[in-house]
């Protein structure tokens, strides 16, 4: 028998958790009048402003916190704050294409609705472009994909589903193959703690 050990440098942690919210808010994030995207891909609406739906972001900043605490060890006296939050209607055909997130520490997806069959619903994938195993020049055959080869990861998502990552990954949706609508709710985090060191500090205050 061989005996070792693995350590996984530079890994990207993904963080899930379901969140347990009555059916009403469900129906209130429902029936918020969205618009159609610029991309033409699906239709949003921001709500981080509608008092409404504090509970909610306070409940998702106390994952926010668990993220950066517990997997990052972030200093614990950080404080962190919603600086946007919207709403997504996928009809079907729609898709989110990739894209990361500026001006935000920590993003994330809620899950409001998907529509069966959910395998055809569209996945939540993240890429790294610049990941390659060994090397760019050529490519290697793997009898199974995991976190260590693989530059692509892709999760199937249930009603309810609470996803955070770093704002930095880019990140997908695939498109809605089914013939109902899906919904989800996607969010920035931000630090409002003075960000120091030995020379200068920086404070940022989200707007509303």
């Amino acid at each position: 028998m061989v005996n070792y050990n693995i350590d996984s440098c530079f890994a990207t942690p993904i963080y899930k958790s379901n969140l347990n919210l009555p059916e009403s808010l469900y129906s209130d994030l429902k029936s918020e009048p969205v618009v159609r995207s610029p991309a033409n891909n699906g239709w949003f609406i921001r709500i981080e402003h509608k008092e409404k739906y504090n509970r909610l972001l306070q409940e998702i900043g106390k994952h926010v916190k668990n993220y950066m605490d517990n997997l990052f060890n972030a200093g614990n006296h950080y404080k962190y704050v919603c600086n946007g939050a919207w709403v997504n209607k996928h009809d079907p055909g729609d898709f989110t294409q990739e894209h990361a997130h500026c001006h935000a520490i920590v993003s994330g997806i809620f899950y409001i609705d998907i529509p069966e069959p959910a395998r055809e619903s569209g996945e939540l994938s993240f890429v790294d472009h610049n990941f390659y195993p060994f090397t760019e020049f050529f490519n290697l055959d793997f009898t199974q994909y995991n976190s260590f080869n693989s530059k692509k990861i892709s999760y199937l998502a249930s009603k309810g589903d609470l996803y955070l990552f770093p704002s930095k990954l880019k990140h997908s949706v695939g498109a809605n193959m089914t013939d109902k609508d899906r919904w989800s709710m996607a969010f920035d985090y931000i630090i409002t703690s003075p960000l120091e060191n030995a020379t200068n500090t920086i404070s940022i205050s989200p707007t509303k």
